[in-house]
């Protein structure tokens, strides 16, 4: 979930993060799991949310805020190219 929301940016809202873990994984994801798990990792110090704009509709945007390192760059690299 967290390299999820590092891969999107920002536009990790809960819908394009249930889309980009069924295209990762090749499972169904259901939204209300998603949004569950942010609220979660936001309790626990992983994320931050604020409240952004997307076609025309107010959506509550996820970041990461635990360290960024060289390993976290390897791994969001990763994963974002293409195999």
């Amino acid at each position: 979930m967290l390299l999820t929301v590092g891969i999107l940016f920002d536009d990790a809202y809960g819908l394009a993060i249930a889309d980009e873990l069924e295209k990762q994984t090749g499972r169904n994801i259901m939204i209300s799991s998603v949004h569950k798990s942010l609220v979660r990792l936001e309790d626990k110090g992983y994320l931050k949310s604020h409240l952004g704009w997307g076609y025309g509709i107010a959506r509550k945007v996820a970041r990461t805020i635990v360290p960024v390192d060289s390993g976290w760059k390897e791994c969001i690299g990763a994963v974002a190219r293409p195999a």
